[in-house]
């Protein structure tokens, strides 16, 4: 049996070999190259070159020739050279994502997605258009499950970062007739659930001062006072509420970092971001200087 076009999970290649008792080849190859290289997935990850074929990097990323090439043609996937015969596949160059200052795959998230026992389809999507912070979101077609199922078992299998915020359950993928999903669609789809392409900042009320004489100060380190960190995201909360609605509910704060310390009667003020519909960014500044900064996770209350 021959597999081409998509990766092929070596789950999915052992189920087949068993199911029809024949030995599943996966083609690696290019319109540009034509095939370049195969492997039986169920045993191995390691693709091996044609007869004549050769691999070397460059600076532009792999380079194939040689065989029935006519010249050397530079690949659109990122591949991991064990020698210049054999390879594992890394992704395509324009699927590699960075977030929090790590480098995944949308193809290997995507995988790892529809390995989740009950999803039937899914994908992972990253906004072209986002200032700071990334945050994925996922979409999936999952019958009788809930988002909190799925993502408990993407939690034992990929890293914190690339979880999805938010992961959203769909009765399809708006695949076109090939079988692919084009950005265009992934885009009218976080539209029509409303997922902003794009985070939204708002500066929060006008700037505020701790009284030297409140209760959160006094006593608290005597002779050289400062405004302690719970007072702080009290206050945080209190803010967000004032800007998105008094039926805002704070549920968790993932991530506060405390950068500076604020002295009583310091004007300060609190910037919020919208992240997702359950997500907002904050930061306390001072002039300057940033006091705080991190995430909130919040539900709006009917």
């Amino acid at each position: 049996m021959l597999c081409s076009t998509a990766p092929l999970s070596q789950e999915l290649a052992r189920a087949v070999e068993q199911c029809c008792r024949a030995p599943v080849l996966e083609i690696f190859g290019s319109t540009e190259t034509g095939v370049l290289a195969t492997r039986r997935t169920a045993q191995t990850a390691t693709f091996e070159v044609l007869a004549d074929v050769r691999l070397g990097n460059t600076d532009e990323g792999t380079v194939a020739h040689g065989g029935h090439l006519m010249g050397g043609v530079t690949l659109s996937d990122v591949l991991a050279l064990n020698d210049e015969t054999s390879f594992t596949v890394q992704g395509r160059a324009s699927d590699l994502i960075k977030v929090a200052g790590k480098r995944g795959s949308l193809a290997a998230l995507n995988a790892e997605l529809v390995r989740v026992p009950g999803v039937v389809d899914g994908v992972f999507w990253l906004p072209e258009e986002t200032r700071g912070e990334r945050r994925l979101t996922a979409f999936a077609v999952a019958p009788g499950m809930t988002a909190g199922e799925i993502l408990r078992h993407l939690r034992q299998r990929i890293d914190a970062v690339f979880l999805p915020r938010p992961l959203v359950l769909v009765e399809a993928l708006p695949r076109n007739q090939s079988g692919k999903l084009t950005r265009e669609s992934l885009c009218e789809l976080a539209a029509a659930y409303r997922i902003p392409p794009r985070k939204t900042a708002h500066a929060v009320v006008t700037a505020q001062a701790v009284a030297a004489t409140h209760p959160a100060v006094t006593g608290h380190f005597p002779g050289n006072p400062i405004v302690p960190g719970a007072w702080l995201l009290a206050s945080i909360e209190r803010a967000a509420r004032e800007r998105f609605g008094a039926g805002l509910a704070v549920c968790s704060i993932p991530e506060a970092r405390f950068r500076a310390v604020l002295r009583p009667e310091e004007t300060f003020s609190i910037v919020f971001e919208q992240l997702t519909e359950d997500r907002l960014a904050f930061a306390v500044e001072r002039a300057n200087t940033r006091i705080a900064d991190g995430t909130l996770v919040v539900r709006l209350d009917p």
